[in-house]
C-alpha cells in the first residue's frame, strides 16, 4: 500500500512539474505576443513573420502596402522606405534581399544609404531612392512588375543589382526531394514566436564555432535530401539570366528610364579559401542543388554577362564585385551587408552617379540608347 501511494505521489509530482513547465512556456509566449502588439501592433492570434511583408496576385509576390515586421516597414505602395515625395529626381533599385535589406540597422540598407550619400554632395537636384526589392525577387519577377512600378513611381533611373542564385530553383528536377506523401509542406497555422526570440539570443551569444557546427549539421541533412547535384550551373541558366537582364533594360528604356548595372558582390574572394568553407556551406544549404565549388564560378559568369551587356548596350556599370572587400567586416553572411558594407557599397554607386545632383539625367545621356530587342525566355523544362 505504501509503495502504491509513493508511486502515485511520484506521478502527481511529475505531472505538476510538467504543468508548471507548460504554464511557464505559455506565459512566455503570451508575453512575447503582447510585446509584439505593443511594439509593432502585430496581430496577437495570427502569425507574425517575414511573410507578413508580401502579398500574392496574378503576377506573383509583391510588397504588401503598409506591411511591417520587426524593423522592416513598407510604405503605402508596398516598398520599403518612406512615402514618396512629389519632387526631385527618382531612382529605383532592383534586387533581392541584399537590396531590400536584412542585417543592417534601420535606414542603413544600401538604397537608403545611397539616397543620403547622393544628397550630401553639392548640387541643386534633390535625389529620392525607391527600394523596389523584396526577398527572393528574380530579374524575371521585376520584369513582370516593371509596368506597374513605372506607373506608380515614375523613376528616371533604375539601378539593377541582380542575384543569380535564386535562378537555381528554375533548373528543373534538381533540389531537395519531395516528402514521402508528395505534398508541399505548408506553414503551421500558428507559430511559436518565442522560437524566433530564442534563436536570436542564441546567435548573438553562442560561440562562432558552435554556430558553424550546428549549421554544418543542418546543411548535411539538407544535402542528404538532395539526390541530384550539379557540379556547375548550366549554360542555359546563364543564358536565361542574360535575356532577363536585357528584357528589363529594353523595358526601362522604352519608358525613358536610364538603367544602371551593378555586379554582384559576395563575402568570398575569387577562390574559396579553407577558412571560408563554413560560410559557403551555410550558403549552399539554401541552394543544395549546386556543389560548393560551383557558386563562385556561377557568380563570376553572371558578372561577366553584366559587363558584356553594359559594353554592348552602352550602359553604366559599377563593378562592386571587384571593389567590395571580402569578409565579415562588410558582409554579415555570404551576400548580405553589414552597416559598414552597406555604406561602402552605396558610396561606390554614389561616386559614379554624383553628376545627377548637378545635371540630372542629362549626364547619363549615353545610357539612353535603345538596345536590341531581347529574345523570348529560355525554358529549363
Amino acid at each position: 500500500m505504501e509503495l502504491k501511494l509513493t508511486r502515485t505521489q511520484g506521478i502527481m509530482r511529475s505531472a505538476r512539474y510538467v504543468l508548471w513547465l507548460v504554464l511557464f512556456a505559455v506565459s512566455i509566449e503570451v508575453a512575447v505576443r503582447v510585446d509584439d502588439w505593443i511594439t509593432f501592433r502585430a496581430p496577437i492570434f495570427k502569425n507574425f513573420n517575414q511573410e507578413s511583408l508580401v502579398e500574392t496576385d496574378a503576377l506573383g509576390k509583391r510588397g504588401k502596402p503598409y506591411a511591417h515586421y520587426l524593423k522592416w516597414k513598407l510604405n503605402s505602395l508596398g516598398f520599403r522606405g518612406p512615402e514618396l515625395r512629389p519632387d526631385g529626381l527618382r531612382i529605383g533599385t532592383v534586387g533581392s534581399s541584399e537590396t531590400f535589406g536584412l542585417y543592417e540597422s534601420i535606414d542603413h540598407e544600401w538604397p537608403r544609404e545611397l539616397e543620403q550619400s547622393l544628397n550630401s554632395r553639392p548640387g541643386p537636384v534633390r535625389i529620392e531612392v525607391v527600394n523596389f526589392a523584396f526577398a527572393g525577387m528574380l530579374v524575371s519577377t521585376f520584369e513582370k512588375r516593371l509596368p506597374e512600378f513605372i506607373q506608380l513611381t515614375s523613376p528616371q533611373v533604375v539601378i539593377i543589382y541582380p542575384s543569380i542564385v535564386g535562378e537555381l530553383y528554375r533548373t528543373g528536377n534538381f533540389g531537395p526531394k519531395p516528402k514521402a506523401n508528395g505534398k508541399t509542406p505548408t506553414p503551421p497555422a500558428s507559430e511559436l514566436r518565442i522560437k524566433y526570440r530564442a534563436e536570436t539570443i542564441f546567435k548573438n551569444n553562442a560561440p562562432h564555432w558552435l554556430i558553424d557546427w550546428l549549421r554544418e549539421r543542418r546543411a548535411l541533412r539538407v544535402f542528404a535530401d538532395t539526390p541530384l547535384v550539379m557540379e556547375r550551373a548550366p549554360d542555359s541558366l546563364l543564358d536565361t539570366f542574360r535575356e532577363d537582364i536585357k528584357r528589363v533594360i529594353f523595358g526601362l528604356r522604352a519608358d525613358g528610364v536610364v538603367p544602371v548595372l551593378v555586379t554582384h558582390a559576395t563575402y568570398f574572394g575569387p577562390r574559396l579559401d579553407s577558412h571560408e568553407t563554413p560560410m559557403m556551406i551555410n550558403w549552399r544549404q539554401f541552394y543544395p542543388m549546386l556543389k560548393e565549388e560551383g557558386f563562385l564560378d556561377m557568380e563570376a559568369r553572371a558578372n561577366a554577362i553584366l559587363k558584356e551587356i553594359a559594353l554592348s548596350e552602352h550602359l553604366i556599370l559599377i563593378d562592386a564585385a571587384a571593389k567590395m572587400p571580402e569578409g565579415g567586416e562588410f558582409f554579415a553572411d555570404f551576400v548580405h551587408f553589414t552597416d559598414r558594407g552597406s555604406r561602402l557599397f552605396s558610396e561606390l554607386i554614389a561616386g559614379r552617379l554624383q553628376c545627377l545632383r548637378q545635371q540630372g539625367t542629362e549626364c547619363l545621356a549615353d545610357a539612353r540608347t535603345q538596345p536590341s530587342q531581347p529574345k523570348s525566355p529560355h525554358s529549363f523544362q
